[in-house]
C-alpha cells in the first residue's frame, strides 16, 4: 500500500487480525469518575467487566467482549465525559496530519511503559481525540 502525503498507510482489517494496524480504528475508551469504587461496581454489576489494577490505583482498565480495551479514570476536575482512542501506526506522524488539518495539541506524545503511546489532539470543534500507538511486536 502506498503512504498518503503525511507516510501514513492505511492497512485493512485483515492486516489488523494478524498483528498489524488498522489506522483510525476505535481501540481504546475511557470513562471518568469522580467516585472510582462506586464506577467500578456499577459497571461490573451492569457488563460483567473484570478490572485490573495495573497502571496505577486511580486508572482501572478493561476489555470487552470484543477485546476493545477500556478504562475507568478517577479525575479530580470531573465534567462528564468519554474518552476515545483510536489506533496508529505512529502518533507522530498522525498529530502532525491533524495539525495540518486545524486541530491542536492536547497532550504530546506519552509512553505507557509495556503497552505504547499515546497523544491527544483537540479536533476543530473543540473535541478531545486520542490516538494510541502500539508497542511493536
Amino acid at each position: 500500500m502506498k503512504p498518503d502525503i503525511h507516510g501514513i498507510v492505511y492497512r485493512d482489517t485483515a492486516n489488523q487480525r494478524m498483528g498489524g494496524t488498522v489506522s483510525g480504528t476505535l481501540c481504546h475508551y475511557e470513562i471518568f469518575t469522580k467516585n472510582l469504587q462506586r464506577a467500578e461496581k456499577f459497571y461490573t454489576d451492569l457488563f460483567g467487566w473484570k478490572f485490573d489494577r495495573n497502571i496505577g490505583d486511580e486508572y482501572l482498565m478493561f476489555s470487552t467482549v470484543d477485546g476493545t480495551g477500556g478504562a475507568i479514570a478517577k479525575v479530580d476536575n470531573f465534567v462528564p465525559s468519554i474518552g476515545l482512542y483510536f489506533e496508529v501506526d505512529s502518533c507522530d506522524k498522525f498529530m502532525l496530519k491533524a495539525n495540518s488539518l486545524g486541530a491542536s495539541t492536547q497532550k504530546e506524545k506519552t509512553e505507557i511503559p509495556g503497552h505504547g503511546w499515546y497523544s491527544v489532539f483537540k479536533d476543530p470543534d473543540g473535541n478531545s481525540i486520542g490516538l494510541f500507538q502500539r508497542l511493536a511486536k
